[in-house]
């Protein structure tokens, strides 16, 4: 455990100099320049390979530093955004820090905010609430973490930790799984639903 965590760090700091292969297009700007997106520099059709600044932006596909209070894209983003609302249709690799950040699509790397959601992913959510939509490896950490559907493979660390599936470790006042593939639970009151005999213990649980 102590070296996955800087590996998975180091996993997001390389891929955020990856560029999304549909930024490479020739249509893509270097800069983009918004105030809201029916005024901004390009239109929103236009993918961004570079800088976004922003109050609100919107594009199609963005690759490098994204910087504004509104970051919306349609595609994908790779590499850096910062701001407070963070919005991605597609796929994200590299670095989400938001008081909102939210990926619909894959996610490799590092989402840091208040509220972080993402689909399958590959990586760690740092927030008050952390959503996974799909299979989840890595690390979370905040007052909830909740991965509902597919299995979390990794360390959960929070006030409430509950996942569909879970093969780890999850440590916080209450842990829920519904199936525990093998690990181990410490808590308050530990839960895995498929156990057949004492599905529910305080202080720790676990399946091996």
């Amino acid at each position: 455990m102590k070296r996955f965590v800087p590996c998975l760090i180091l996993m997001a700091a390389v891929l955020t100099l990856l560029p999304a292969p549909a930024a490479r297009a020739q249509d893509s700007r270097p800069i983009q320049l918004s105030l809201v997106p029916s005024v901004q520099l390009f239109d929103r059709s236009t993918d961004v390979a570079g800088l976004r600044l922003a109050i609100v932006g919107e594009n199609r596909n963005v690759t490098g530093i994204d910087v504004g209070f509104g970051l919306l894209t349609k595609g994908d983003f790779a590499g850096v955004s910062w701001g407070l609302v963070n919005l991605v249709d597609g796929s994200t690799q590299g670095l989400q820090w938001s008081l909102v950040n939210y990926t619909k699509g894959d996610v490799a790397g590092l989402q840091w905010g208040w509220y972080n959601q993402a689909g399958p992913m590959v990586g760690i959510q740092w927030g008050i609430a952390n959503v996974a939509g799909g299979e989840f490896t890595g690390w979370q950490a905040g007052g909830l973490n909740l991965d509902q559907s597919g299995l979390t493979h990794g360390f959960c660390l929070g006030l409430v930790n509950v996942t569909d599936q879970m093969k780890g470790f999850q440590l916080g006042l209450v842990n829920v799984t519904n199936s525990m593939v093998s690990g181990l639970q410490i808590g308050i009151v530990n839960i895995i639903k498929d156990k057949e005999k004492l599905p529910v213990l305080p202080l720790v649980n676990w399946r091996f």
